[in-house]
C-alpha cells in the first residue's frame, strides 16, 4: 500500500482526497436531510394522533353535550337549551361555523352566561376532517359508526322534546308529557344508545394507539439509522483527514524538507526519494542537475589549473552551459598554441642573435648556430649552405 501511495501521481492524489472528502460532506448532508425530514415526520405523526384523539374526543364529547341540553331541555323546558342542542347538531353537520378551538370547554361557558367564550371561523362537516386528517378505512368506519349512532341518540332526544312540547298545553298533560320524555332520556334503550356511541370511540382509541405507536416507532428508527450512518460518515470523514494528513506528509512536506535541506548545502549529496510521482521525478531531475554542475566544476578547476586536456560530456543540444565550457576550452587552447609559438619563436630568435653577438668568427658563428638550431628544432641532423655570388655575375 506504502508503494503504490509513493508510486502515485499528487495530482491524481489529490483528486482522490478531494472526491473523497466531497462524497462523505454530501452523504453527511443528504444524512442531515434525511434525520430532518424523519423528525418532521415524527411531529407530523404525533400532530396526526393528537388530532384523531381531539376529533374521536369531539363526538364524545358532542354525544355528552346532546344528553345534557336535551335532558335540561326535558326538565326546564327552556328554549336555549334546544337551541343549543340544534346547534351542536349543525356544526357536526357543518352547516353552522365551528368555534375557534372547538376542542376546548365551550358549552359549559355558553350555557352559564349565554356569551360565546370564543368567536367563530369556518364551517366544515365533522367527516370531512375526520377525512382530512388521513384516518384510515377501519377508523373511519368506526367514528362513522359512532357518529351514527349518535344521530340515533339525538332521534330518541328528539322524540323526547317533541313529547314534551305536544303536551304543554294543559298542566295536567306537560307533567305527563315531561316524565314521559324524562323516561325516554333515562331508560334502558337511551343507556344503549350511549353505550354503543361510546363502544366504536373506545375502540378507535386502541386502534389509534396501534397505527401511531408503529408510526413513531418507525420514525424513531429511521432516524436511529440516520443517526449511525451519520456518525459513522463523520468518522469516515475524520479518517479521511487523518489518513489525508499523513499521505501528504509522508509525499509532500517531508520530500520537499529534504529538498530545501539539500539546497541550503548546494546539493552536495544526493538526494534519496524512493517514489515516481511527481516529487521524485523532480529529486531525480535535481540529482541530475547537481551531478552535471559537479562534473562541469571539476572541468572548470581543471581548466583553471592549466589542463586544457580534460573532457566534458554534453547530455544534449541544449545544454548550453556544457557546450560553452568546451568552446571555451577550444579557445584557450587557440591561446595557448599561439602563445608557445610566440614564445618558441622570441625564444629562438634572441638565442641565435646572442650566438651572433659574442661571436665574430664565421666558423665558430656557423657551428654554434647549427647545432643550437639542431636542438631547437628538435631535428636530427642540420646543415648550413653559404652561397658564393661571382662579382661579375
Amino acid at each position: 500500500m506504502k508503494r503504490f501511495l509513493l508510486n502515485l501521481p499528487i495530482a491524481r492524489l489529490f483528486l482522490i482526497l478531494n472526491v473523497s472528502s466531497a462524497t462523505f460532506v454530501l452523504l453527511i448532508a443528504l444524512s442531515v436531510y434525511l434525520i430532518y425530514r424523519a423528525q418532521q415526520d415524527l411531529e407530523h405523526s404525533f400532530d396526526k394522533r393528537y388530532q384523531s384523539y381531539l376529533l374521536a374526543d369531539e363526538i364524545r364529547q358532542s354525544s355528552d353535550d346532546l344528553t345534557r341540553f336535551a335532558r335540561l331541555y326535558v326538565v326546564t323546558g327552556e328554549p336555549r337549551f334546544k337551541q343549543y342542542y340544534e346547534d351542536i347538531l349543525a356544526i357536526q353537520e357543518g352547516t353552522k361555523p365551528r368555534p375557534q378551538n372547538y376542542n376546548r370547554i365551550y358549552w359549559d361557558f355558553l350555557a352559564h352566561d349565554q356569551q360565546k367564550p370564543r368567536p367563530d371561523e369556518m364551517a366544515i362537516p365533522l367527516e370531512d376532517l375526520m377525512q382530512n386528517y388521513g384516518f384510515t378505512a377501519r377508523e373511519f368506519e368506526l367514528l362513522q359508526k359512532s357518529k351514527n349512532s349518535s344521530d340515533g341518540l339525538a332521534a330518541t332526544e328528539t322524540k323526547a322534546m317533541q313529547t314534551l312540547e305536544s303536551t304543554m298545553h294543559t298542566d295536567s298533560a306537560r307533567e305527563e308529557g315531561a316524565a314521559l320524555a324524562r323516561k325516554l332520556m333515562h331508560d334502558e334503550e337511551y343507556l344503549a344508545y350511549v353505550a354503543n356511541i361510546m363502544k366504536p370511540i373506545d375502540e378507535f382509541y386502541g386502534i389509534v394507539d396501534e397505527r401511531t405507536n408503529n408510526e413513531v416507532a418507525l420514525y424513531k428508527s429511521r432516524i436511529r439509522t440516520q443517526l449511525i450512518v451519520l456518525m459513522a460518515m463523520v468518522l469516515a470523514t475524520l479518517v479521511v483527514m487523518f489518513v489525508s494528513y499523513f499521505v501528504i506528509r509522508m509525499k509532500v512536506s517531508d520530500p520537499l524538507r529534504l529538498i530545501y535541506k539539500e539546497a541550503l548545502t548546494g546539493f552536495n549529496n544526493k538526494i534519496n526519494i524512493d517514489s515516481s510521482d511527481e516529487i521524485g521525478v523532480l529529486a531525480n531531475a535535481i540529482n541530475r542537475i547537481s551531478e552535471d554542475i559537479k562534473i562541469k566544476t571539476a572541468f572548470v578547476k581543471a581548466i583553471g589549473d592549466g589542463d586544457l586536456s580534460q573532457t566534458l560530456p554534453v547530455t544534449s543540444e541544449e545544454d548550453k552551459l556544457g557546450t560553452s565550457l568546451l568552446k571555451m576550452r577550444e579557445d584557450l587552447t587557440k591561446i595557448r598554441e599561439e602563445d608557445t609559438r610566440r614564445t618558441w619563436t622570441n625564444e629562438g630568435l634572441a638565442r641565435f642573435g646572442e650566438i651572433l653577438q659574442q661571436n665574430t668568427d664565421m666558423q665558430s658563428v656557423c657551428e654554434k648556430l647549427l647545432s643550437n638550431l639542431v636542438r631547437y628544432v628538435n631535428a636530427n641532423q642540420g646543415g648550413l649552405f653559404l652561397v658564393e655570388q661571382q662579382k661579375d655575375k
